[in-house]
């Protein structure tokens, strides 16, 4: 049961001057007894990985499938760690130079049996590939969740309220 409300690591406390954590990217719930570390941010990258190793929080990827190589890194037909393509193709953000592959992103999981994994779907062409890399990782150690307004297909006689719908 959820007893307190979001609480931010502050600039006094050990972990930031320790790691460079900015609120924005840990957060910190308490339930009951326990808190609970959230570690998220745009990128995945290892620094990043080894920050929320250290303080045992749950660590956020965004996994999205690529419809065409639109990075040196990025292999068309496969799974990736980042945001949907379009966000670095129509939005043309730079995709993160130093984001680590899903191949490195297991490796490291591996390497630190107590990380806990938030596996955020952007894409749901990654569904067949999902179920392997839960299975890898551990189910225990895994939590999924993504949003699916746009995946939703809704007969044309529907009809729909808009405040639902604007959810």
């Amino acid at each position: 049961m959820f007893v307190g409300p979001t609480t931010h690591f502050s600039a006094s406390s050990e972990v930031v001057k320790s790691f460079s954590i900015s609120a924005e990217t840990c957060k910190v719930w308490n339930f009951d007894s326990d808190q609970v570390a959230y570690y998220h941010s745009h990128s995945a990258t290892k620094d990043e990985m080894e920050k929320a190793a250290a303080i045992d929080a749950i660590f956020e990827i965004d996994l999205c499938w690529a419809h065409s190589s639109f990075h040196p890194n990025i292999t068309k037909d496969a799974p990736y760690i980042g945001h949907p393509e379009e966000f670095y193709t129509i939005l043309e953000e730079k995709f993160p130079a130093d984001n680590v592959s899903l191949d490195e992103f297991r490796s490291f999981v591996a390497e630190h049996p107590s990380m806990r994994v938030l596996i955020d779907i952007k894409d749901v062409t990654v569904f067949p590939y999902l179920e392997e890399l839960i299975n890898e990782i551990g189910p225990e150690r895994c939590i999924v969740h993504a949003f699916i307004k746009d995946w939703t297909i809704i007969p044309q006689d529907t009809v729909t309220s808009q405040k639902v719908m604007a959810k």
